[in-house]
């Protein structure tokens, strides 16, 4: 008999697709092989991403293993829920996918993954970065391993800041604002500030990395939301990022309007002296092929009390419908972990995509170490990875997140206040959360 809870799993999910009936599956011919390709094939589902790159790491994988690889494309966000959940009910062919975080939950309530075996627990778990072990190691059991991490970066332009005469990076949010000023009143930039407050996902990561940097949180430890209470953090930052536009003009009005794909392009062409994004940004502006910015792009912890972030990953999940779950686990070992003792893919993501692993061990590698600091600060980013939290937690979190973001963008617009946004937002989670009465947060 399926539980209440599975269910419910399974109407939350579909209460936020998109209305999408069918799917359309993309079919990637595999690249001529030394080793015949034999037995059955493994369905691969992922999302628009570097589609070169993963080509040729699923080339790679057929070489080297002699499996087919069928791999399908489905639009990014909420499309590919979506769609993916439609493959996994209606039963056809989907052994692994490429999963987030934030929703994660949905699926294992649900019923549609399957636990990774316990020879991945063996070979991973305790090198897995203590964030991202608490995201994917749940009861017991490894249910997805990561194969592209980030956290929250500010990112500032170390030339602008020698012409203010400014001798340091913000170390406070108060910092950050009299430092703006300062290039301001200058004359430098009009707008010194542009960060993604689009209502889009990157809008969440911004407010939850500038709670986390003052030690603060949405939820106290059994998940209740305390984000609407007296002397909440999120309503002060929140508020700072209201003032930063409509009062102190330090924050391009533009900011509302562009997500964290397009503030990194701005940052890049040199139209502001700093941004926030997801780390792997810096290495494209590092590229002069992208970039003015080469050789001028400086990264630090992000401001705040206690310089703590926000992190997520994306990792690669076996689902209930997989024919033959050790060749799925094959397939999700090599792209994901190690072949023959070593991380091959997770390394050349790393390399190529400047995409942050998941793994403390590839943090401590020479030849990364060096590659890294070539465009980034690895001293910085490992520092700053201890400091990382991960999203909310709950079967019902890629639900709440669509109101999450939307009373976000209505307090800055000035539509509502940050209080009324705040409690908005409480209520919306104990709304999802009712659905799941029996769920405890795994912290």
């Amino acid at each position: 008999m399926i539980s209440k809870a599975k269910v419910v799993g399974v109407s939350l999910l579909i209460g936020i697709l998109l209305g999408v009936i069918g799917y359309l599956g993309v079919e990637v011919k595999a690249a001529a092989s030394s080793k015949p390709l034999s037995g059955e094939s493994v369905y691969y589902i992922v999302w628009p991403y570097a589609m070169d790159v993963l080509k040729a790491q699923i080339a790679k994988f057929e070489e080297i293993c002699g499996i087919p690889v069928v791999l399908e494309t489905f639009p990014s966000g909420e499309k590919y829920t979506s769609l993916t959940a439609s493959k996994i009910i209606a039963g056809e062919r989907a052994d692994v996918i490429r999963t987030a975080d934030y929703n994660f939950l949905s699926f294992i309530e649900a019923g549609w993954l399957k636990p990774l075996p316990q020879k991945a627990i063996a070979n991973y778990l305790e090198d897995l970065e203590p964030a991202f072990k608490k995201q994917w190691y749940r009861g017991g059991k490894l249910w997805g391993l990561p194969y592209y991490t980030s956290a929250w970066t500010p990112v500032y332009n170390k030339e602008i800041w020698e012409e203010a005469g400014i001798g340091h990076y913000p170390t406070t949010w108060e910092e950050l604002k009299e430092q703006a000023l300062k290039i301001k009143a200058l004359g430098i930039f009009e707008y010194p500030m542009v960060l993604p407050l689009i209502k889009q996902p990157y809008l969440g990561y911004q407010l939850d990395a500038m709670v986390f940097s003052e030690g603060g949180h949405l939820f106290d430890s059994d998940l209740n939301p305390i984000l609407h209470k007296p002397g909440s953090v999120f309503i002060e930052k929140l508020q700072w990022l209201i003032d930063a536009m409509y009062k102190w003009d330090i924050l391009d009005p533009r900011s509302t309007e562009v997500g964290e794909s397009e503030v990194w392009k701005i940052f890049a062409a040199e139209k502001v002296a700093m941004t926030m994004c997801a780390r792997y940004r810096v290495q494209q502006m590092n590229n002069p092929a992208v970039s003015k910015v080469v050789g001028k792009t400086a990264v630090s912890l992000i401001p705040g009390r206690t310089h703590e972030t926000v992190s997520w990953s994306r990792a690669l999940t076996m689902t209930k419908v997989t024919r033959n779950p050790e060749r799925t686990w094959t397939l999700i070992e090599f792209l994901s972990g190690k072949h023959e003792g070593k991380y091959m893919i997770p390394i050349d993501f790393l390399k190529l995509q400047g995409l942050d692993s998941a793994y403390k061990s590839l943090w401590e590698d020479p030849g990364i170490i060096e590659a890294i600091n070539k465009w980034g600060d690895v001293r910085i980013f490992r520092e700053q990875n201890l400091l990382a939290r991960g999203l909310p937690e709950g079967p019902w979190t890629a639900k709440w997140f669509l109101d999450y973001r939307s009373e976000i963008s209505r307090a800055l617009a000035r539509e509502i206040t940050p209080q009324q946004a705040a409690e908005n937002i409480a209520n919306s989670w104990n709304e999802g959360r009712k659905e799941f009465p029996d769920f405890k947060p795994s912290w």
